[in-house]
C-alpha cells in the first residue's frame, strides 16, 4: 500500500479518534440527559395502584346491591345488559360490557371476547380447541370460547408456562 506522505498512520489513527469521540460525548450526553429525567420520575409521589378489590354498586329489584369485585367470576354480554356472574349468583347490570371492561380492568379483569370479560383467579384451564382457538374453563364450571383477537392477552393468564416453549404458542 502506496501512503501519501500527507497521510501517516498517526494521522489517520487521529482522525478515526475524532467520530470516536464525538460518540462518547454524545452518549455522555445523553446519560446525563436520562439521569436527570429519572431524578426527576423519583422525585414525584407514587402513584397508588388501585386497591386488589373494589365495590361494585348494582341497582337491582329497587335496592342497590354492593358486590366485591373479587368475588366476580364472570361478565357477558347479554344485549344491553351484562350478566355478572359471582361465585354465588348472578347479577343483570344494565351497561356496556366496553364501559364495564374499561372499569374492571385495573382490578385484573382480562377480555377474551368481545362479549366476555373474566376474572383471572378464577381460571382454573385451558383447553385447546380443534379450529387453533382456546376456551377458558371457570372454576365455576364455565367455559368460555377465546376470541382470536383476544389470543395474546389470555397468554398473560400464566406467568410460568411450564411444559411448553412459549405459553399457547405450542
Amino acid at each position: 500500500m502506496r501512503m501519501n506522505k500527507h497521510y501517516s498512520i498517526d494521522r489517520f489513527d487521529q482522525g478515526i479518534a475524532v467520530p470516536k469521540r464525538e460518540t462518547e460525548q454524545e452518549r455522555s450526553s445523553k446519560m446525563a440527559q436520562l439521569l436527570h429525567s429519572l431524578e426527576a420520575l423519583v422525585k414525584q409521589p407514587a402513584q397508588q395502584a388501585p386497591p386488589h378489590s373494589v365495590k361494585i354498586a348494582i341497582k337491582t329489584k329497587g335496592r342497590v346491591v354492593f358486590v366485591m369485585s373479587s368475588d366476580l367470576v364472570s361478565a357477558k354480554a347479554e344485549g344491553n345488559y351484562v350478566l355478572l356472574q359471582q361465585r354465588n349468583g348472578t347479577h343483570l347490570l344494565r351497561e356496556q360490557i366496553s364501559v364495564l371492561a374499561q372499569k374492571l380492568q385495573p382490578y385484573g379483569f382480562m377480555r377474551i371476547h368481545r362479549s366476555v370479560l373474566i376474572n383471572p383467579a378464577y381460571v382454573e384451564a385451558m383447553k385447546p380447541m380443534t379450529n387453533g382457538e382456546y376456551s377458558v374453563c371457570m372454576k365455576n364450571g364455565v367455559e368460555f370460547n377465546v376470541a382470536r383477537t383476544y389470543r395474546r392477552q389470555v397468554k398473560e393468564l400464566g406467568v410460568l408456562w411450564l411444559g411448553t416453549e412459549q405459553g399457547l404458542e405450542h
